[in-house]
């Protein structure tokens, strides 16, 4: 459903006013999510982020790191729906989890890392 982050947060300061255009360099945020095969055959699952609908929602710089097992690859946002590779072990590579059977769930992790004076 592609909300995990939506649901997710980061501590406030507590001398930090809503309100008052103040700014901070937010803690990461970490969180398992699932992915499913629903085809009706084993397939390959590629883990990359998603922007969201209004590309303007996501800070520029913002950092996203997905894991699964031993393999890592960080990526950073544009601001305008696009995301680069920075850095991994997977040799520049988006993660695949290859054959994946029908209606298996994988777990994995990701970690969201909003920019200063967000």
């Amino acid at each position: 459903n592609s909300d995990d982050f939506t649901n997710a947060s980061s501590p406030v300061p507590p001398n930090l006013v809503a309100g008052t255009n103040a700014t901070l360099d937010p803690t990461p945020v970490a969180f398992t999510n699932t992915v499913q095969n629903s085809g009706t055959s084993p397939g390959n699952i590629t883990l990359t982020p998603q922007a969201p609908a209004t590309p303007g929602d996501l800070p520029a710089g913002t950092t996203v790191t997905i894991t699964s097992g031993s393999d890592s690859v960080t990526y950073r946002y544009d601001g305008a729906g696009n995301y680069t590779i920075v850095s991994s072990n997977t040799g520049g590579q988006p993660i695949r989890i290859n054959n994946v059977q029908p209606s298996e769930r994988v777990n994995y992790g990701v970690e969201v890392n909003l920019p200063a004076g967000t």
